[in-house]
């Protein structure tokens, strides 16, 4: 899907759902050993950052869920 066309999309019964669930409120320390990443290199750990992923589905099925891969 091209990034321009993600504002067409809507939730209808029998339609893929691709959804994040982000806690807007939550703060979270990065640890690059803790990331689902085969990379542990990243700038941002250790820092604090606003907002978490709760849950991300995949044509309707989970993903991660409790920030952690389903």
């Amino acid at each position: 899907m091209h990034p321009a066309a993600a504002g067409a999309l809507s939730l209808s019964a029998g339609a893929a759902a691709n959804l994040v669930l982000v806690d807007p409120v939550a703060r979270w320390t990065v640890n690059a050993g803790a990331l689902a990443s085969r990379s542990r290199n990243t700038p941002y750990a250790g820092r604090k950052l606003p907002g978490r992923v709760q849950a991300t589905f995949l044509r309707g099925r989970p993903t991660v869920l409790d920030g952690k891969i389903a």
